[in-house]
């Protein structure tokens, strides 16, 4: 399978050892945010972290040391690793050296921090490793334990780990063969707070799993798929869960969101014991089981995600069940009506009839995503006319962002038109993802592919598409990084694995216009906004800028646009590389626009809602420092010049009737903070550290400040969550940080400013060595500082009498702007 230009070869794991990531598609914290802000915002301990598992054995010890566990380099490289860096590290060395680390080293250095994760990819992984877990100095903060794929690993092991964990959070037993009774019992009655449960391909028993739901009530997932103690009728019969009281009824579980019970032998009766008792379950999977009937009750759970795959649901009961989905997000009906282990094609009950069915009720789904209707070989038989897998596509499919038709026979190109715009006011299709390997789709199809602009994943495999057809979707795609060519007999084989390689070079080599195009152009059609016939409108540079998984080098992009009247049609050839340049030099220039306009002067109450509007303009602050140490916040571990240390949040008293703000006043070395630290008893733990900052700070008076307005920052999938119990801040969420420097007049807005370092180079330099506080340097490019100084010729003028505590730029349009932060 072709991709794009990735990073160079390297050795990858086996497809069964292959790190999963989340389902493409999914949300991600950084959406909302500007491109430059994520590409600023990129952390270098995940790179960091990347180099230390590629290259762990040659950092970590090296052959003189003849492998000694407690060598100088590996007691201080590893040592040294904070402990939120573990789990990662720890999930790439699975990747890159997983048979190189033994017990002994997995045991002395990687067993801390809050989050334990070992799989049996790891040879190291034995049963005295486990007998290490929550013994020493991490017993009782351990909140997630990940063991996965340990076969050899005994049930009463598993338990006695678990009793020592009583703060658990998440508990992962996957393919841990052995693993049953003895651990559900010990999470029951040790781990109160346990809110996910994953005991996929375990011998975990009815009993045992219900004794968890009665203990742990906050449990949100429970995942028991593949577990052959689960028959039909199972659940029901356990209701004389506990030998006192063999007649209680059981409660209702109203924290249990997610259900998996894949490829168990459960029932009709089992499925309504639990449908009955969760009346909150939003995800539920009951692929490869005998469930023919899903209960219909009211209220009925709010379902968003429903797999059924491989079930025998009749197809009254299952439009009747999506009847009752208006939320639902997912749906899976691959092999709908075939029971595992039948032959091809038997059994299938998903015909043409039920797709129209199917196809009302979700045309009522308006937050539907993800379908999936693999292998329903009875599709696409009803005839060429008014074909139900075309309206699907069109009233259903349009709107997702991923659609599996892999395996459908019957599926024809004509019926992927749908996925064109009818009218010059629709917006295109945000298809992300398309499966149609082994149908009957050609190269017919590549028009109607090539009108999702978003496009990122495509599966042709055993297609009859050509090079020229594939070169129009490349081009039209601007996202497009993975393509699967396996078995289209119409591309030369040496090129199927080199695709992209030969489409660039096509394109850079000024070959002419694909007969496709020529054929698309005379039918008017745009693939970016309008269907056939359509009025089109010309791409914007916005939809044309390509995202950081984009193949980098020139490709040409081809649009269609035709004016009114009978002019003929107009193309515009125009490199991507050339429009994300054009791009990102504009931005640099609004940025650095910004940060010459002279300082704002905030009004005394912040309109919260025009913040983003106003990120990265410089502002003046005036007012005093809050001197209570409790309202400072010390965010971090950060390094600044390889000095490890944390940034200075604190309180702005404006007075005056105005409202505090927070303030990053820069960065302070960890050993600085240790230095200064007083003796100080029942606080939390960073208030002795930051006592000495914030008296000395209170001791200046009435400040002036000049700061940049920051952007909302968003926590991504390796930050752990912020404790402000504790003090603990890892990401800088501004709400909660006002929330915590308020104390008890809650007067602290959520408006987060970066106190800009106003010396040299020298004096940066100088500071950041011996530890003393630096405000933030702002940077708008690589290599690029820009010294935050007031202009030269900067003038203010006083407000009328009732605002004179405060001052205003003396140009009109900063006056107009201002008042709309207010």
């Amino acid at each position: 399978m072709p991709k794009r230009r990735e990073a160079p070869t390297r050795k990858t794991a086996s497809s069964a050892k292959r790190i999963k990531f989340s389902s493409f598609g999914a949300p991600n914290e950084t959406d909302d945010l500007p491109q430059a802000h994520v590409a600023a915002q990129q952390q270098s301990a995940s790179y960091a972290t990347r180099v230390l598992a590629m290259h762990f054995k040659t950092l970590c010890l090296s052959a003189s040391e003849n492998l000694r566990i407690g060598g100088p380099p590996m007691l201080r490289r590893l040592s040294d690793l904070p402990d939120t860096l573990i789990p990662n590290l720890l999930l790439l060395l699975r990747e890159y050296c997983p048979t190189y680390l033994r017990s002994d080293i997995i045991t002395t250095y990687l067993l801390r921090g809050r989050e334990i994760r070992l799989s049996g990819d790891f040879p190291g992984v034995i049963t005295s490793v486990l007998a290490a877990i929550g013994v020493r100095h991490n017993a009782g903060i351990i909140t997630t334990l990940e063991l996965t794929e340990l076969p050899a690993i005994a049930d009463q092991t598993f338990a006695t780990v678990v009793a020592r964990l009583p703060e658990l959070d998440i508990l992962n037993l996957r393919k841990c063969s052995k693993a049953g009774p003895l651990v559900l019992d010990a999470a029951a009655s040790k781990c109160p707070r346990l809110k996910v449960l994953n005991m996929n391909y375990t011998v975990a028993t009815p009993r045992s799993i219900l004794s968890v739901l009665l203990a742990c009530r906050e449990l949100e997932v429970l995942k028991i798929a593949g577990s052959p103690k689960l028959i039909s009728g199972s659940i029901g019969s356990s209701k004389s869960h506990t030998e006192a009281n063999p007649d209680d009824e059981i409660p209702t579980f109203n924290s249990l969101k997610s259900l998996k019970l894949r490829l168990t032998k459960l029932g009709d009766s089992d499925l309504a014991a639990f449908f009955f008792h969760c009346p909150n379950l939003t995800t539920l999977d009951i692929s490869f089981t005998q469930v023919k009937n899903i209960p219909i009750i009211s209220p009925f759970p709010p379902l968003k995600k429903l797999c059924l795959t491989s079930t025998r649901v009749s197809g009254t009961n299952l439009v009747n069940v999506l009847d009752n989905c208006s939320e639902l997000e997912v749906l899976y009906l691959g092999a709908f009506g075939k029971t595992l282990g039948a032959a091809s094609g038997s059994g299938n009950i998903l015909t043409d009839s039920l797709l129209r069915d199917i196809t009302d009720v979700l045309e009522r789904c308006p937050n539907l995503r993800s379908i999936s209707l693999v292998s329903n070989t009875r599709l696409g038989a009803g005839g060429s006319v008014g074909r139900a897998l075309q309206d699907f596509v069109k009233r259903v499919g349009r709107r997702c962002e991923i659609l599996d038709f892999e395996n459908i026979p019957q599926l024809r190109s004509g019926d992927l038109e749908g996925l064109l715009s009818t009218s010059e006011y629709d917006q295109p299709s945000p298809l992300r993802a398309l499966n149609v390997a082994r149908t009957g789709v050609n190269g017919d199809a590549a028009m109607f592919i090539a009108a999702c602009p978003k496009l990122a994943e495509l599966d042709i495999a055993s297609t009859r598409f050509g090079k020229e057809e594939l070169f129009t979707i490349l081009d039209c795609c601007p996202d497009l990084i993975r393509l699967d060519l396996t078995g289209c007999r119409s591309v030369p084989l040496q090129d199927r694995r080199r695709f992209f390689e030969v489409w660039e070079s096509a394109r850079e080599d000024g070959s002419s216009l694909p007969s496709f195009i020529i054929m698309a152009m005379r039918v008017n059609w745009s693939p970016f906004t309008g269907g056939l016939g359509a009025k089109s409108r010309p791409p914007t540079t916005q939809f044309l800028r390509h995202s950081q998984t984009r193949l980098a080098s020139s490709g040409l992009v081809y649009s269609s646009s035709r004016p009114s009247g009978s002019e003929k049609s107009k193309f515009n050839w125009t490199s991507p590389t050339t429009l994300r340049l054009k791009w990102k030099v504009a931005l640099i220039e609004e940025l650095e626009e910004k940060s010459r306009r002279e300082p704002l002067v905030l009004p005394k109450r912040i309109n919260l809602s025009v913040l983003p509007e106003f990120a990265y303009r410089r502002v003046l602050l005036t007012g005093t420092w809050d001197p209570d140490p409790s309202h400072t916040i010390l965010l971090g571990p950060r390094t600044r010049d390889n000095v490890l240390g944390y940034h200075i949040i604190s309180p702005l008293i404006r007075g005056d009737g105005a409202s505090s703000i927070l303030v990053n006043r820069g960065f302070v070395s960890r050993d600085t903070l240790e230095q200064g630290k007083q003796i100080m008893q029942g606080v939390r733990s960073d208030i002795p550290k930051t006592a000495a900052l914030v008296a000395d700070a209170a001791k200046q008076g009435k400040v002036q400040v000049v700061g940049m307005l920051t952007s909302a920052a968003k926590r991504n999938s390796f930050t752990p969550d912020n404790k402000p119990e504790t003090g603990e801040w890892y990401w800088a969420d501004a709400d909660a940080m006002a929330k915590v420097a308020s104390g008890q007049n809650g007067d602290v807005q959520p408006v987060l400013v970066d106190e800009l370092f106003a010396g040299d180079g020298a004096e940066a330099s100088r500071r950041s060595t011996h530890g003393f506080q630096l405000g933030v340097l702002l940077r708008l490019s690589s290599g690029t500082c820009m010294q935050p100084m007031l202009p030269p010729g900067t003038r203010y003028r006083p407000l009328p009498p009732s605002c004179s505590s405060h001052l205003c730029v003396e140009a009109e349009v900063e006056e107009t702007r201002n008042s709309r932060v207010g």
